[in-house]
């Protein structure tokens, strides 16, 4: 499976060829890991039934999962007509932390190892003034469920492939 973007990367010698084999390997597994996370649809459509009547919803993260953020916050709007927000969870505490108040909900996504810790403070933060949290973060980060009122899981992959699944 070859590419003209493909094949000028490698010629550019930008990635390597075990690298380019790799990430179509690993894009070829995203149709599976998005039945994965569907194979969770009643836990995720009891949550969305609890929350259909929100006036409020926040989402937050850093680094790509802000990106994913802005797509889901966008989303929800066109098929709920719900306002929603997205923003960098390192910007919560420059004002943005005054909107949350009791029972607003508030969707972190947390797929990034290394920015997990800083991310899930913002959204504790978020916590302390009432909010009512749902981690969206990868398998294996069980101690989610222990900070926040309720998860859902995504497969791991490179960043390229978590934020497709992500998305979903």
């Amino acid at each position: 499976m070859t590419g003209k973007g493909a094949t000028y990367e490698t010629v550019r010698e930008k990635i390597t060829e075990e690298q380019y084999s790799y990430d179509i390997s690993e894009l070829l597994t995203i149709p599976e890991k998005m039945k994965k996370i569907l194979e969770d649809k009643e836990r995720i459509q009891w949550f969305a039934a609890k929350y259909a009547n929100a006036h409020d919803v926040f989402f937050v993260g850093r680094g790509i999962d802000y990106a994913v953020c802005l797509e889901g916050s966008l989303k929800l709007k066109e098929i709920s007509y719900i306002h929603s927000e997205a923003y960098a969870a390192g910007e919560l505490k420059h004002g943005t932390i005054s909107l949350i108040e009791q029972g607003t909900l508030v969707i972190g996504v947390l797929t990034q190892s290394k920015l997990y810790e800083k991310t899930i403070s913002n959204m504790l933060e978020c916590k302390s003034r009432g909010a009512y949290l749902m981690g969206l973060t990868t398998y294996g980060k069980y101690e989610t469920e222990d900070q926040v009122n309720f998860t859902v899981y995504v497969p791991k992959g490179g960043w390229e492939q978590t934020g497709h699944c992500a998305a979903v």
